[in-house]
């Protein structure tokens, strides 16, 4: 998996298992299983899924270069909460940074 941090020219940022545009078809990034990043009121991060109403969860969903603000890995702490989420195995809430928004 590559774990990155999409930020879309419209300011939304996605948390996904990302592919590069030069990895997938030509001026285009594959986001698959994609988290909308949601900033709460106490300073705390949450997520949820980006799309829940189509496929683009599990099959991904390309998006044209120039749609996509900048590329950025995110920390070891959301990497961890990001694959707790998507594998259903529990993170210890040792030091909980994300919460599943519904």
């Amino acid at each position: 998996m590559n774990i990155q941090i999409v930020r879309l020219t419209s300011g939304e940022e996605i948390l996904c298992d990302y592919t590069d545009a030069s990895e997938s078809t030509a001026n285009r990034h594959v986001l698959t299983k994609p988290l909308v990043l949601i900033p709460d009121r106490d300073g705390s991060m949450g997520f949820m899924q980006w799309m829940p109403y189509t496929e683009a969860y599990d099959k991904g969903v390309e998006v044209v270069d120039s749609f996509v603000g900048f590329v950025i890995p995110p920390s070891a702490e959301v990497v961890a909460q990001y694959k707790s989420h998507i594998t259903g195995i529990i993170v210890p809430p040792d030091k909980p940074v994300l919460s599943l928004v519904t």
